[in-house]
């Protein structure tokens, strides 16, 4: 462990200023543990991950004022991969095309249907924030959703941001959902940061 930290220091005074945050994504996940490890639940469109194995960390002093605003709210957006998920359609027996539902924008969900959750987000950085309705605005960043960003990827802090996020989460802008039950797992167990990982096809987190 202490050769390759040594190592990978030196290859990051190597690549210069362009590149901070990369060490610490690669200790994240050479600190990877070996089990505990919970599946996002059944039911979601099915997403693949260019960085499978990759770990995503994020603070939890961020992330539970998210999971607190959407426990708080009587209506939820639904994430990108739950708009195919019929149980949280108006009508449930409507027969709708992929295009069908990219025209109705979300119109064919019941919000008060969705769960309460958090939502993983991937375009300018990736982030977590509450699906809540109405939006939780920032008290930081005027005009923009309260959020917390992954650790090496936070557009406001991360240099190379826009190089790695394509890399490990794909190029096209996407939300999933994140559980509020992992955020309540980890808190209760003391975890200073809730730690989530690609999979070739979905997410899990470490929380037991």
């Amino acid at each position: 462990m202490n050769t390759a930290l040594r190592l990978e220091r030196h290859h990051e005074a190597m690549l210069g200023a362009q590149r901070i945050g990369v060490l610490e994504r690669l200790l994240n996940v050479m600190g990877m543990p070996y089990d505990g490890w919970t599946r996002q639940p059944e039911g979601l469109q099915v997403r693949r991950y260019p960085g499978k194995g990759h770990l995503l960390s994020f603070d939890m002093s961020d992330v539970m004022p998210l999971a607190l605003h959407a426990l708080a709210s009587r209506e939820h957006r639904p994430a990108g991969d739950q708009l195919w998920d019929k149980r949280l359609w108006h009508d449930p027996k409507a027969i709708l095309t992929r295009s069908d539902i990219k025209a109705m924008e979300n119109s064919h969900i019941d919000t008060t249907r969705v769960p309460a959750a958090l939502e993983l987000v991937s375009d300018s950085g990736v982030y977590l924030m509450s699906n809540g309705i109405p939006v939780q605005r920032s008290r930081a960043r005027r005009n923009e959703c309260e959020s917390a960003f992954a650790t090496g990827f936070n557009p406001y802090v991360d240099l190379d941001w826009q190089t790695w996020v394509p890399r490990i989460m794909g190029h096209q802008r996407f939300t999933t959902v994140i559980p509020l039950e992992w955020v309540r797992r980890a808190y209760m167990r003391g975890d200073s940061q809730l730690k989530i990982q690609l999979l070739t096809q979905g997410i899990r987190a470490y929380v037991t």
